[in-house]
């Protein structure tokens, strides 16, 4: 590897230290493992396996990507971006990748604390519950967008601005919110032990819509998988909305 792409890995070396800054441990929700992948490893996969213009880009672009969430979300529990990572490398051209790379950045400033739409946690783009929901509300003219092409993250960006017109009207599921708080429009709690329970359990049950930490894995969108986790929340004694310890 010459030294011009072996330093294409610093900026990936440098979001693996922004990610322990705020996480302690990189988790991952790949059962019997502790630890997520690496940028730097996703980044050296790539500098082996793709033409070095490609994977020049393709470092960048990932550790922009993960400054971004450091950035605006960096409550995050879990951080697999294996399949994220994979799927950003099967546009195989520097402009394209250059593009995603920049538009799923700026997708984590406008969704994290920064915004007043205030989310608190990246989990339910990167495990793909919003590119599910969003394939089954079409499912006949959405089936062949994947969670992280292009077409998803421009109506993610459009249904970014119509949240925001619903914050400003104070919406009843999309309210105003005081300075520091974060969004929860489901129901039941999203605090972090809550949090961790529920995403460990979906992952060791095999419902989640996306298998983030495995590259090769295919995405599915065809079950009720927001339905299966509110059961599971239920089923596990996480705190629901209304009740006394919510």
């Amino acid at each position: 590897m010459n030294a011009s792409l072996t330093a294409a890995l610093e900026p990936l070396r440098a979001a693996d230290q922004s990610i322990k800054k705020v996480a302690g441990t990189a988790r991952t929700l790949k059962p019997g493992t502790c630890n997520a992948t690496s940028l730097e490893q996703l980044g050296q996969s790539a500098l082996l396996r793709h033409d070095p213009d490609v994977a020049q880009v393709f470092a960048f672009g990932l550790a922009a990507i993960a400054e971004a969430m450091v950035d605006s979300f960096p409550e995050t529990l879990f951080w697999d971006l294996d399949f994220m990572a994979a799927e950003i490398l099967r546009q195989d051209d520097p402009g394209r990748i250059e593009q995603l790379c920049a538009d799923l950045a700026q997708l984590q400033l406008q969704y994290g604390r920064h915004s007043v739409l205030a989310f608190r946690y990246i989990h339910d783009f990167t495990y793909g519950y919003d590119w599910a929901k969003w394939v089954m509300r079409e499912p006949q003219e959405r089936r062949a967008v994947r969670p992280f092409d292009p077409a998803f993250i421009s109506y993610l960006r459009k249904r970014g601005e119509e949240l925001l017109l619903l914050i400003e009207r104070d919406d009843d599921k999309y309210p105003k919110l005081p300075d520091g708080r974060s969004r929860n429009p489901f129901g039941f709690s999203r605090e972090p032990v809550h949090e961790a329970l529920l995403f460990t359990d979906l992952a060791s049950q095999g419902l989640l819509p996306v298998r983030a930490w495995d590259a090769e894995s295919e995405p599915v969108a065809e079950r009720p998988f927001a339905d299966l986790r509110f059961d599971r929340a239920r089923l596990l004694g996480v705190p629901m909305r209304g009740s006394s310890n919510a």
